[in-house]
């Protein structure tokens, strides 16, 4: 797998698009904010079990849908830098 890495720079722009938009009441989501376990494993070059881990340990937040486990894009975003910032 490729291996995704972010610059400080990067994560900032990420966070600054989150407020932009979710500071609004009358935002919605759309299907681009969603993404599986497949799609998060890829970004960031890890294996589907590595996820796995990151879940249980609460390190990032996720919701179920039947059996499929989804997240959200941004706040996805927002747990890595979180994690990276402490």
């Amino acid at each position: 797998m490729k291996e995704t890495e972010f610059t400080f720079l990067e994560l900032q722009q990420i966070y600054a698009e989150f407020v932009e938009r979710y500071s609004t009441k009358d935002f919605k989501l759309t299907k681009d904010d969603l993404m599986t376990d497949q799609e998060v494993a890829e970004l960031f070059g890890i294996s589907e079990k590595t996820l796995d881990r990151c879940r249980k340990k609460g390190e990032i937040k996720f919701f179920r849908l039947g059996s499929k486990n989804y997240y959200l894009r941004s706040l996805l975003f927002l747990d890595i830098l979180k994690r990276y910032n402490d």
